[in-house]
């Protein structure tokens, strides 16, 4: 049954009862053997295998965590700049590649703490982000599972993202619901429609990697009906609460912007060059420039409802990241 799923930029679906344990082991990718030093080492973290259909064994996704000291590190990398959504890992894969073969996949799998149970519905959340250097963008990231390791590019996943996420500057979250059809014990990620059914776009035509390249943090599945922000462990209060920005050396506050509230107040450790913010569909929608500061406010009256990511730029170069929510 394949499910087109809805886009959701808060990502978290308070209901009424609660949801249990997230059935996806590090899902943040966070555990893991070894810190990663090259490419397609996806096996360094610990849970996660390369799919074995329409793969090339030199060709992978990569595992990349800010353990490392090499280009495979986060937030910095091989394939541009992104802050991990949660912890210090996340993924980096290829939804396709028509230069390197027909049907190619970078689909990567784990197996679940336990297996589903048939008829329930449970509910997915898997957070993406466009690379910087990727030329290319495209649909149908899927979630696929399986009563075993073996996961065929058969047009026929459980969800799959119809929209096309060309975000670079911040993470696109999507949630759906399906009804297990199967005791499933495996769920992988990745493209598992044919090339032909998938549609690409050309997002960055000067950028050097002539690929489909996108970031994947914050996996995880759980039974519906309750809070998958609680049972999912996300690090954002549900929406009636104003915290500071993940990371502390950027806070951003309130990061519910509700009725009556018009202004955001972005403060760093460090003196400003600019801050931007960047709708959800990656596109610059205010910048204020605030040189010689570490601390300013960003009117953000005409700003539509919906999810912002936040990105400051320093005086010396570095970028943070954070997102908040306009619910008015």
């Amino acid at each position: 049954m394949n499910f087109r799923a809805l886009y959701l930029s808060i990502a978290c679906l308070p209901v009424t009862e609660g949801f249990g344990q997230n059935l996806v082991g590090n899902g943040s990718f966070e555990e893991f053997t070894d810190c990663p030093d090259y490419y397609n080492q996806v096996e360094r973290c610990i849970g996660w295998f390369p799919s074995t259909n329409n793969n090339n064994a030199a060709h992978h996704t990569e595992f990349l965590h800010a353990c490392s000291s090499s280009m495979f590190s986060a937030p910095s990398n091989t394939w541009g700049f992104q802050e991990p959504l949660t912890g210090d890992g996340y993924m980096a894969l290829c939804t396709m590649s028509p230069d390197l073969s027909d049907g190619y996949r970078e689909n990567i799998y784990t197996e679940l703490l336990a297996p589903t149970e048939i008829g329930m519905e449970y509910t997915v959340r898997v957070s993406l982000s466009h690379t910087d250097n990727s030329q290319f963008a495209s649909n149908n990231f899927g979630v696929k599972l399986s009563t075993s390791s073996d996961f065929p590019v058969d047009n026929d996943p459980q969800v799959v993202l119809a929209d096309i996420v060309m975000n670079k500057t911040g993470w696109t979250t999507f949630t759906a619901t399906f009804v297990a059809e199967e005791a499933f014990t495996h769920l992988a990620l990745g493209n598992f429609m044919s090339d032909a059914s998938t549609i690409t776009v050309d997002a960055c035509p000067s950028c050097s990697f002539d690929l489909f390249g996108y970031y994947l943090d914050d996996v995880c599945l759980v039974p519906s009906g309750g809070d998958i922000c609680a049972a999912c462990k996300e690090e954002i209060d549900p929406p009636t609460a104003t915290q500071p920005a993940r990371d502390a050396r950027l806070s951003i506050t309130p990061t519910l912007l509700g009725n009556g509230v018009h202004e955001l107040h972005v403060s760093t450790m460090t003196q400003l060059e600019r801050v931007q913010v960047f709708d959800a569909d990656g596109r610059l929608v205010l910048t204020a420039i605030s040189r010689g500061l570490n601390s300013t406010k960003v009117p953000t009256r005409g700003l539509a409802n919906g999810s912002y990511s936040v990105t400051a730029t320093a005086e010396d170069g570095t970028r943070l990241s954070a997102r908040f929510v306009v619910a008015r």
